[in-house]
């Protein structure tokens, strides 16, 4: 069994909800694991990756982003920008913290939180090693490849007419999915089962316009690890592998053989948490190397 502790801590004012998970070092590494999009810290495959980490030394901070779980904001917003604020001030909270080494701090994102902590580590040089686990790099092609294409082009006009709206109006839509659901998205046990808000087209425009792509690149010199499957459906391996090749060193992509997205986190939790225990152990510390790694 660890131990965790609820605590909170403000982003842009609002109060954000979080467990911290404290491993046994005195004054040790701490990772931001951040969620994937539309779920929480409640999401229970979270909770079988968090012990792993804390036994291998490293403390583990998990929050609810704004609007989601018990934390303040407006219920069901996706704006990328005001997730990688939180998770920017989710790591300013760890470098407050007595048993916290602020020199070692890290950030490990699932699908999209994944993405949203690239683009995090991007500009935040406190973040020493950052691991995106099958995670969707850009936006606007994560939505187009989940549709044929009369669907994106639907889309596309509707969210044009949504923006127009929004201005003369100040209201907006929403949607029920921000892609069409997958069938292993509605076999799956690996998500929370609560109910689920509908998300504000305006997201959906924001989330068109998120490429981590474009910023990976001022990761370095500090560390980014990309780990996809290589058949996924929700967040196809392409975008690892393109981020990868546009990131600086040191980094490394991880390609497991698998043809599920939900399923990968569980089936090859071990690949996946080996992985990132290596990288942080490696890579997260004050005086990073440039290190080519595949």
């Amino acid at each position: 069994m660890i131990r965790s502790e609820q605590v909170a801590f403000y982003s842009d004012g609002l109060l954000l909800d979080a467990l911290f998970y404290p491993c046994a070092i005195e004054i040790a590494p701490a990772v931001v694991f951040c969620p994937g999009s539309r779920v929480t810290k409640q999401t229970p495959y979270y909770h079988e990756y968090i012990p792993r980490l804390v036994e291998s030394g490293i403390s583990v901070l998990l929050f609810d982003y704004r609007g989601w779980g018990e934390s303040e904001g407006q219920v069901g917003t996706l704006f990328p920008a005001e997730q990688v604020a939180d998770i920017r001030n989710a790591v300013t909270y760890l470098s407050t913290r007595d048993d916290v080494d602020a020199d070692r701090l890290g950030a490990v994102g699932m699908s999209m939180g994944g993405a949203l902590s690239m683009a995090a580590a991007a500009d935040d040089e406190r973040i020493r090693a950052v691991a995106a686990v099958l995670a969707p790099m850009d936006g606007k092609q994560m939505l187009r490849d989940a549709r044929r294409e009369y669907e994106w082009v639907e889309l596309s006009a509707t969210l044009a007419a949504d923006r127009r709206n929004r201005v003369l109006s100040g209201h907006g839509e929403a949607i029920a999915d921000l892609s069409p659901p997958t069938p292993e998205r509605s076999r799956t046990s690996a998500l929370s089962q609560s109910s689920i808000p509908p998300i504000p087209l305006a997201c959906v425009e924001a989330i068109a316009e998120f490429r981590p792509i474009d910023v990976v690149s001022r990761i370095s010199p500090r560390a980014a690890l990309f780990i996809a499957a290589t058949r996924d459906p929700t967040c196809p391996v392409e975008h690892s592998r393109i981020a990868y090749a546009a990131a600086g060193s040191p980094r490394r992509l991880v390609e497991i053989d698998s043809a599920e997205h939900y399923g990968t986190y569980v089936e090859h939790m071990q690949t996946i948490l080996d992985e990132i225990i290596a990288w942080c152990g490696r890579h997260m510390a004050a005086a990073p190397a440039h290190i080519e790694e595949s």
